[in-house]
């Protein structure tokens, strides 16, 4: 993940608030596509809406509108404890 930041090039702004952000899309963007996945494979209708932040999440992204980055990862933030509970459900029962 840092070698994937440095390399990157940095887009106008507080420095500081630009690299939080990085790195809040560069975390919770994977995790959201995974939780997306199992959703559409189980045909959750709910995929959606997580669909649509991740969307926004990364138009935020490529447009520099870090405020819209954070605002959209602390939505899916909610979506990808959901997701990990359902696969911890799952492989607990599984066992």
């Amino acid at each position: 993940l840092l070698d994937r930041l440095v390399v990157e090039e940095l887009v106008g702004g507080d420095e500081a608030e630009t690299v939080r952000a990085h790195l809040m899309a560069n975390t919770v963007g994977p995790a959201a596509q995974r939780v997306l996945a199992r959703m559409l494979r189980e045909g959750d209708e709910r995929a959606i809406s997580v669909k649509l932040l991740l969307d926004a999440l990364v138009h935020a992204r490529e447009t520099g509108d870090w405020p819209a980055v954070e605002a959209n990862v602390k939505q899916l933030l909610p979506w990808i404890a959901e997701g990990a509970r359902a696969v911890f459900s799952a492989r607990r029962e599984g066992a």
